[in-house]
């Protein structure tokens, strides 16, 4: 059990740390962030009158929530990822 905390916290640790440098590189260079990518690939895969509703309820912040999402739950993905890895290792 002490194996998977140590894991499961230098997995956030390092997912962290991840998410804080793409958003440097961002700000430095005014490129596109892998959420960013992600979120508009994902999408695709979106019903037209889904995201048609999606539009109406949240207006002008529509973006900001699914950027929101893309980034959580790609930190969440890293952290599990890392913890894995580590634990397996």
């Amino acid at each position: 059990m002490t194996r998977w905390l140590a894991a499961g916290l230098v997995g956030c640790l390092a997912s962290a740390v991840a998410m804080l440098l793409q958003n440097v590189l961002r700000d430095t260079w005014q490129i596109r962030s892998l959420p960013e990518r992600v979120m508009e690939w994902l999408l695709l895969f979106v019903p037209l009158d889904l995201f048609e509703r999606g539009l109406e309820q949240l207006g002008a912040n529509a973006k900001e929530v699914a950027l929101t999402g893309t980034v959580a739950g790609m930190a969440v993905a890293l952290a599990a990822i890392g913890a894995l890895v580590l634990a397996a290792g």
